[in-house]
């Protein structure tokens, strides 16, 4: 489960779906204590928001973004067809799909 869980390997097609791949909570705490990221942030691919809800309980501004609905306050985008938000100082995302960051617009 862990090799899944680090995108070390991929489960096949038919059982990622959406490839909603959760990043827990403490993870993105630990990321926290050694990394000084800027105040405005983008989360490309947020998911159901596991990454986003620590940054904003840490005082950071975070644009979530997803092209799924699922449930959660964020904007409904595409972040390949898209550009950096303006005022955005960061990408925080999980996701490493084939796309992520080198089709993203700057």
């Amino acid at each position: 489960m862990l090799d899944h869980s680090c995108h070390i390997q991929r489960h096949p097609l038919a059982e990622r779906g959406n490839d909603l791949y959760e990043t827990p909570a403490v993870a993105v705490k630990a990321l926290l204590r050694v990394e000084h990221l800027p105040h405005r942030l983008w989360g490309p691919a947020c998911g159901r928001g596991v990454i986003v809800r620590p940054l904003r309980a840490a005082g950071h501004e975070v644009l979530a973004s997803d092209l799924v609905d699922y449930g959660n306050p964020t904007h409904r985008r595409d972040f390949v067809m898209e550009k950096l938000p303006t005022g955005c100082g960061a990408i925080v995302s999980s996701y490493t799909g084939p796309t992520v960051i080198d089709r993203i617009s700057w």
